[in-house]
């Protein structure tokens, strides 16, 4: 066994070298690390004389090489390509690969003491690759067995029969009792209903960093929903420190499983934040996606996007067709750029009437722009019974709800007010024509 393993080292040392020249050096540096912090880990040292057995010898090797080698912390920090995830992933499966059959726990504590003290917690890639790195070592755990799961999921419905009240008394205390065994058990729903507790503090005191914890066990097991909360929690950070990357990361992983949620997550954070490179095509991709779903965020970016040609080829009828299909579930936005459709013949056949309608809906939901546009259709009387005061009423209520073009509009309309509305006419087409024009130029694909 021992002749095996020391063959083994020089195949797996060989091997890298062939395979990737670069990372040999970092692996020398981690693996001795890894070592030592598994000496000063929870298993005991009976334990460790008893499993360590065979495999030590080519670690043994490695730890050696690492203090022999003193370039090697350096080489690390100063390259930018080394993910010192990768690194701690190797060295896991390294280990169960030369581990013998049976030693699934001591496996899992290894990897697990390797998570626990990150390695290296500021090294180059490690927030890029975390997720990966920690669905390697969830594999490495042994899946409970099958009447544990049983028995979990059960625990799991039972707690959430009474989270909602379903059939008895609703009772968040007994609700988490529940709850908690089933996620303890490894239950991903469970762990998943947990944190939504722990981050609500319902049936437990509030705590937002017990809510990542789960969150995070479970995301690990492919639960999409706790995938999308932490990409939240990320995005905002709450709970932990904020941090764009990691955000982007764990919406991937759920909306590459179909959860339109995340979907439409990822296509905001790719289209409006500036922390990232800012890439409109891939977040149509997943807007339209999103939108197939019925997220009506999503349709409304998507139909901006096929407004506006960004990220997209420029389709007004695509792009009204999503409006529409957004502001049918009530988004406000959607409805003022569906009456702007209207209004201007964009997709649709040119009816005011039927703008001023979209218009009148998206204002009554506090929707500035759609004041400001309705607005200016009353003060000009385009396509609607001209109205100064109703005009007024709406450019008053549209500057006070902050829309700066309003102010301009507003005053032009009251000097006007009493003057001779025929004679006037041409001019006020004109000048509210150009205000409405330099109100829709400021819009942003960010809006």
């Amino acid at each position: 066994m021992v002749v095996l393993n020391i063959l083994l080292f020089f195949v797996a040392f060989i091997a890298f070298v062939f395979i990737n020249a670069q990372i040999i050096v970092p692996i020398l540096y981690y693996a001795p690390r890894a070592t030592w912090l598994f000496y000063r880990g929870e298993v005991k040292g009976s334990a460790i004389i008893a499993q360590f057995s065979a495999p030590a010898i080519w670690l043994f090797l490695f730890f050696v090489l690492g203090f022999i080698w003193p370039s090697s912390t350096d080489f690390v920090s100063s390259n930018p390509y080394i993910a010192s995830a990768n690194i701690l992933a190797t060295v896991a499966i390294l280990w169960k690969f030369v581990t013998p059959k049976g030693r699934a726990e001591m496996e899992y504590d290894f990897a697990k003491n390797i998570e626990r003290y990150r390695i290296s917690p500021t090294g180059p890639g490690w927030e890029n690759y975390r997720p990966r790195a920690e669905t390697i070592m969830n594999r490495i755990e042994p899946e409970p067995a099958v009447n544990d799961l049983s028995e979990a999921k059960k625990l799991n419905e039972l707690g959430m029969m009474y989270f909602d009240g379903d059939g008895v008394e609703q009772d968040y205390s007994k609700a988490f009792a529940y709850l908690i065994q089933a996620a303890e058990m490894g239950n991903s729903t469970a762990q998943h209903n947990l944190a939504l507790m722990y981050e609500d503090g319902l049936g437990v005191e509030q705590n937002s960093a017990n809510a990542i914890g789960w969150w995070t066990k479970a995301a690990i097991q492919g639960n999409t929903g706790s995938q999308n909360n932490l990409g939240r929690a990320y995005e905002i950070g709450s709970g932990v420190k904020q941090n764009f990357e990691e955000a982007r990361q764990w919406y991937q992983l759920a909306a590459e499983q179909g959860f339109s949620e995340a979907q439409q997550n990822l296509g905001m954070l790719l289209s409006t934040c500036d922390s990232l490179p800012i890439d409109h095509s891939e977040a149509q991709k997943w807007f339209l996606k999103a939108a197939e779903q019925g997220e009506q965020e999503a349709q409304f970016r998507a139909g901006l996007h096929y407004h506006l040609g960004v990220g997209a080829t420029q389709d007004h009828f695509e792009a009204c067709r999503w409006f529409a299909e957004s502001a049918g579930q009530g988004h406000d936005k959607a409805q003022c750029y569906l009456g702007t459709c209207y209004e201007n013949g964009f997709g649709v056949p040119k009816d005011m009437k039927r703008a001023a309608e979209w218009y009148q809906i998206a204002s009554d939901r506090g929707n500035v722009d759609a004041m400001l546009y309705l607005g200016l259709m009353y003060a000009s009387g385009d396509g609607i019974e001209r109205n100064l005061d109703t005009a007024m009423n709406l450019l008053e209520r549209s500057v006070q709800g902050g829309c700066k073009p309003a102010i301009e509009a507003l005053a032009f309309v009251k000097r006007r007010k009493h003057e001779d509305d025929l004679a006037l006419d041409a001019a006020v087409h004109s000048k509210l024509n150009q205000l409405t024009q330099e109100v829709r130029r400021e819009k942003k694909i960010g809006g």
